[in-house]
């Protein structure tokens, strides 16, 4: 299965979501953090989010900024399994 994680500065990630929710319906293939909100990271929601990962998984990371914090700790990332990240 494909598993998508979108995060980004402020709620810019959750307003995709909802847009994209409005266009195709509830998924449960994507996983929405908006940071620097509240005091959670995008580590500890990552880590949580490969919890739920099996082998065989695509895993697809989506950032807001390329470059920008968020991306710096997603592109950490690519050194699991079958992981891409698109900025």
């Amino acid at each position: 299965m494909l598993k998508i994680f979108l995060s980004s500065h402020g709620h810019f990630a959750s307003g995709i979501a909802s847009s994209v929710e409005i266009l195709t319906g509830s998924s449960e293939r994507f996983t929405i953090f908006d940071a620097y909100v509240d005091q959670t990271s995008v580590q500890e929601h990552l880590d949580a989010f490969y919890e739920t990962v099996s082998e065989h998984d695509q895993v697809l990371l989506l950032s807001d900024l390329y470059g920008g914090s968020v991306n710096q700790v997603m592109y950490t990332y690519l050194t699991k399994p079958n992981t891409m990240l698109v900025a």
